[in-house]
């Protein structure tokens, strides 16, 4: 090796000398004004997400409940190749799921732009580690439509829908041929194609998450899912019941443009993050 006429091995260092001082906003505010020195906005940011913290997610496991920028999560399931499932304990908005009753599929609906805009106003940190997904979800449409007739009136289902499970049984027997292929197999995965979004659970994803050792290991676990993407007829998306007619935790449908009922009003997004090797990255 040679450069500028040196030759042989050659090791460059840089000696950094770290100015430490406390975690409050008062010592933090102080050591920016008491320089000399001018400090970038991109090194304001990196110490406020220093400050921050984020979760490592890699060690978390499903139904963990942790913070992040101010907001209560739950941990849903790791996805593999670092990305990982989480949605939001408490509604960050309030939707509908759709307001016009001719549209009959969740992308481009009410709630799915819902969900765009609350992404795209999440922290710059946050944002930063959510991967894209489908453009269109499959089984947010028609071809999802459940073939038989559970309901009992306008909006509410009853009867039987078919469960499977002990004790209490409550997860959907997919077995059964009511349900479809496109609303079995409705997941929302990492898509190097797609968009950074937030997104409604599946009917899919929510019965997969669901039982011993899952995010929601009991009826009652996930009574805070809400309303999901899936549309159970025209008019009617699938919702877990928090309320009303049903059991707490449990799948019920309801007309999506009925705006003077509380159960589809507060909607609690799901995101795919990035956790690289165990550790956040700012990638500033």
């Amino acid at each position: 090796l040679a450069i500028g006429g040196l030759r042989g091995d050659l090791y460059y260092g840089i000696k950094a000398v770290a100015n430490m001082v406390a975690n409050t906003d008062g010592d933090v505010a102080a050591l920016w004004e008491g320089s000399n020195e001018e400090h970038s906005a991109l090194a304001k940011q990196l110490v406020d997400e220093v400050r921050s913290g984020m979760p490592i997610l890699g060690e978390m496991t499903p139904g963990q409940t942790f913070s992040m920028r101010g907001t209560q999560y739950r941990y849903l399931e790791n996805k593999g190749d670092g990305n990982h499932l989480v949605n939001t304990i408490e509604p960050q908005f309030n939707s509908q799921w759709n307001i016009n009753p001719a549209t009959d599929n969740y992308n481009d609906s009410t709630l799915d732009n819902n969900m765009k805009n609350w992404h795209d106003n999440l922290p710059s940190v946050v944002r930063r580690q959510v991967q894209p997904v489908q453009k269109e979800f499959t089984g947010v449409g028609p071809d999802a439509h459940i073939n038989e007739n559970w309901f009992s009136n306008a909006e509410w289902a009853s009867g039987w829908i078919p469960i499977v499970g002990e004790p209490r049984a409550f997860i959907l027997d997919f077995e059964n041929p009511a349900f479809t292929d496109a609303l079995k197999n409705d997941f929302a995965e990492v898509d190097s194609h797609g968009e950074k979004k937030a997104f409604a659970l599946s009917v899919a994803e929510v019965n997969h998450l669901s039982g011993l050792g899952k995010a929601f290991p009991t009826m009652a676990s996930r009574t805070n899912v809400g309303t999901t993407r899936t549309p159970f007829g025209p008019g009617h998306p699938w919702l877990v019941m928090t309320s009303l007619n049903a059991v707490p935790g449990t799948f019920n449908v309801i007309n999506h443009w009925n705006t003077t009922n509380s159960a589809i009003g507060g909607q609690r997004p799901a995101l795919i993050l990035r956790d690289q090797d165990g550790a956040w990255t700012s990638n500033i």
